[in-house]
């Protein structure tokens, strides 16, 4: 399972930084990718903190349970703040890149 996990891990990160070089103007692509680092990077940290304080606060089933309800609320906040991104189709990009080109 671990693997599999894993294996989708690794298409899930293709996908994000393809939506990140193709979404961002050229002029911060740079910045964009900084934050992008700084994020992929430092979010599992967090979890890791979270989940360490709180099985020895609580327990480890507590820990997972939390764990799984803050991601639940974190994908809520996400999707209520930017309500577009569920509908992301790459193609719209490329539409509109090829109609600046033309």
């Amino acid at each position: 399972m671990l693997a599999i996990a894993r294996a989708a891990e690794s298409v899930s990160a293709v996908c994000r930084t393809t939506i990140n070089q193709s979404v961002t103007p050229d002029p911060m692509r740079g910045r964009m990718s900084s934050i992008y680092g700084l994020v992929v990077t430092g979010g599992p940290r967090l979890g890791d903190l979270e989940s360490g304080t709180m099985a020895a606060a609580a327990g480890v089933q507590f820990s997972i349970v939390s764990g799984g309800v803050l991601c639940l609320l974190g994908l809520a906040v996400i999707t209520l703040g930017f309500p577009q991104l569920p509908c992301y189709s790459s193609q719209d990009w490329l539409d509109q890149a090829a109609a600046q080109n033309a």
